[in-house]
């Protein structure tokens, strides 16, 4: 990995890197296991993040941000997955480092159309926020959104 990419006027340090790919891989790890999914899955995820980007916030920032990436919650089981994720284990981390850095240097087309939101399609019902935006895309198992453009 290389410090300091540059993303939407943001700068993405190693740190930042790594926190997109323990999210990528806390979110959406299982779609590696989809032919539906797959890589363009995780891709979609990081996506998310750099489109909900602002030229104040970090990568880190938006991550992290409360009750907006559930793998981040306190009471979620993938915080402790995420936070033993390693380059030497498992090997599913491996990949999402290496999505989360093409993601951020640009290497990969956002699949999300801009979308800021995501849920999975297993949801018994969506979101109390889902109503009000458009479906930008779907993507294994999981929709992505946007706000509508009034």
């Amino acid at each position: 990995m290389q410090n300091n990419v540059q993303r939407k006027g943001c700068r993405s340090s190693d740190h930042d890197i790594l926190v997109l790919a323990q999210t990528i891989y806390g979110e959406a790890r299982g779609e590696l296991n989809y032919m539906e999914g797959g890589l363009a899955a995780l891709i979609a995820v990081g996506n998310v993040v750099v489109n909900r980007l602002s030229k104040t916030q970090s990568v880190e920032s938006v991550c992290k941000q409360p009750l907006q990436f559930s793998c981040w919650n306190s009471t979620d089981p993938n915080l402790l997955e995420i936070k033993n994720a390693t380059v030497a284990r498992p090997p599913e981390f491996v990949t999402c480092l290496w999505v989360a850095e093409g993601v951020l240097r640009m290497n990969w087309p956002d699949l999300t159309n801009g979308a800021t939101h995501y849920y999975s399609h297993h949801m018994k019902t969506p979101p109390y926020w889902a109503p009000k935006m458009k479906i930008q895309a779907k993507i294994g198992h999981h929709i992505f959104l946007k706000e509508k453009e009034h």
